[in-house]
């Protein structure tokens, strides 16, 4: 937020802030869905019950990626239509298309808590340096575009580090469970 707040000023950093925060409640949710689930991953891992396993992992990734769905779609509908019942809020509040972006790297970044709770390594760094190279990439470009484009040019680096980044790391820790 402080980026925002420098790059494009105190009004649009609060309507990014807004974004981020629909955003975020997808994660949420993913943890929720996610997190009781680990124990009974272990269980099937330390049995040997390896279908099982792949079978919870699979199950769970439906799961959360419909629950994070949707969010994303309430999320979007609530920003598309409160400008119309509150005419005051219309300024304060990001666009569907500012947040969409937002929301789409959200639901790659559910996949990959997924996959990164479920690896047989449980190594839990090597799923942080994926999220840190996305966050690196959408500093870097909001600082190198200055501003330009808003919070939709943020966004939007955002879901490009999400999706060059995030999903082939998902895929290839899916491959290896």
């Amino acid at each position: 937020m402080p980026i925002c707040f420098a790059l494009l000023g105190a009004i649009d950093a609060g309507r990014a802030g807004v974004a981020i925060q629909v955003a975020a409640a997808i994660g949420v949710i993913a943890g929720a869905i996610v997190g009781p689930k680990i124990s009974i991953a272990s269980r099937l891992v330390a049995e040997r019950l390896l279908q099982e396993y792949r079978t919870l992992l699979v199950r769970t990734m439906r799961l959360t990626m419909a629950a994070g769905a949707t969010v994303a779609f309430l999320g979007i509908a609530v920003l598309a239509l409160l400008p119309m019942l509150a005419p005051s809020m219309e300024n304060r509040l990001p666009s569907v298309l500012e947040t969409a972006p937002l929301l789409a790297a959200a639901l790659i970044n559910c996949l990959m808590s997924c996959v990164a709770v479920f690896s047989r390594a449980q190594k839990t760094e090597l799923f942080t340096m994926p999220l840190f190279l996305v966050a690196l990439i959408t500093i870097g470009g909001s600082l190198a575009a200055q501003g330009v484009g808003g919070i939709f040019t943020i966004a939007c680096l955002h879901a490009l580090g999400a999706l060059c980044i995030t999903l082939p790391f998902s895929v290839v820790g899916f491959r290896r469970t």
